[in-house]
């Protein structure tokens, strides 16, 4: 069953004593509950991965968000790139940390000049809110593979708290005891260290080794620092 933020708001406000019929605490209360989504959200669960399409264009490298890939308004909310999944039919681009990794690779940074020919990309990486592909794609390739295909994840639509949220079910708790945590330190709430604790120690390690799609008789493996958290 699908959840929305003014679904889990009364619990967040219920904990720490807000009362959302009005309208400045309501807000209080949202604004905790955004940034406990953001949070999660940065763990990249696959409820968040969409599938992107880049059309290339023969000796160019550079493909700016904004123009090539989403528009401006979808930049509203955060997106990452999966940078590994990258192809054009069944090849792989291979990831590189930065342009400069390219250019080593590449035997130099003159790849990217006006002069230099182009072929079949090899490597992809990200600079500047873009995309570079290198070798830049010639003629010839644009031809026969005139788009790049791969992964990236979205996160929530904050806009509309009336609106079902992407992220699985199962992470509703997890968004109420980290807005909670969220707000109690504003708060100044005496109930803060309790709360830390119990999401440390429990409800953090739970959350990073969730599996939404166990197979029969799977273990669930906790996350490898998993053991080194301390418990009293």
């Amino acid at each position: 069953m699908a959840f929305s933020i003014d679904d889990i708001r009364p619990h967040v406000a219920e904990e720490l004593h807000k009362e959302t019929s009005l309208t400045a605490e309501a807000l209080t209360v949202n604004r905790w509950i955004f940034r406990a989504i953001r949070g999660i959200q940065r763990l990249d669960f696959e409820c968040w991965k969409n599938e992107l399409e880049l059309t290339l264009t023969p000796g160019t490298y550079r493909y700016p968000y904004t123009s090539s890939i989403w528009t401006a308004a979808a930049l509203t909310r955060p997106l990452r790139i999966d940078g590994n999944s990258f192809r054009y039919g069944d090849t792989s681009l291979v990831w590189r940390e930065s342009i400069g990794r390219i250019d080593r690779f590449l035997g130099g940074a003159s790849w990217k000049d006006s002069t230099a020919s182009g072929g079949s990309p090899q490597y992809i990486t990200e600079m500047g809110q873009a995309i570079i592909v290198g070798k830049k794609p010639d003629t010839t390739f644009v031809t026969a593979n005139p788009t790049l295909k791969g992964y990236y994840f979205r996160g929530e639509d904050l806009s509309d708290t009336t609106a079902d949220l992407a992220m699985y079910d199962d992470l509703q708790e997890y968004v109420i005891d980290l807005a909670k945590i969220i707000g109690a330190h504003q708060e100044d709430d005496n109930a803060i260290g309790l709360l830390v604790n119990q999401w440390v120690q429990r409800h953090e390690v739970e959350m990073r080794a969730y599996d939404h799609a166990p197979r029969e008789e799977e273990p669930i493996q906790s996350p490898s620092w998993g053991g080194n958290v301390y418990r009293r």
